[in-house]
């Protein structure tokens, strides 16, 4: 599977060195609540998340936030939300 190309004007395609691809939607059910504990834990169980530092992103740093609250509340896994996200990161007007 290829980068896709990205859709919005003055960003790259690209990732975030190091990154996993998580997409919120994964967890969730149709009705937009989180899908049951066991199975959030079984979807991820095969990820080594202990002992790391865990940042969660997303194309403006909104549904990231999905993510670190499903991971804290259900899993005990504790992050943060880069709220910039793609939309600094891949912007080619650089801000670091």
């Amino acid at each position: 599977m290829g980068i896709e190309k990205e859709p919005r004007k003055g960003l790259i395609s690209g990732n975030i060195p190091n990154s996993k691809n998580i997409f919120w939607k994964s967890i969730t059910n149709k009705d937009g609540s989180l899908i049951q504990r066991s199975k959030i834990i079984k979807k991820f169980k095969n990820y080594n998340f202990k002992n790391k530092i865990v940042i969660y992103t997303c194309g403006s740093g909104i549904s990231a936030c999905v993510l670190s609250l499903s991971f804290m509340h259900e899993l005990d896994i504790k992050g943060s939300v880069y709220d910039g996200s793609w939309a600094e990161w891949g912007s080619q007007k650089k801000y670091y």
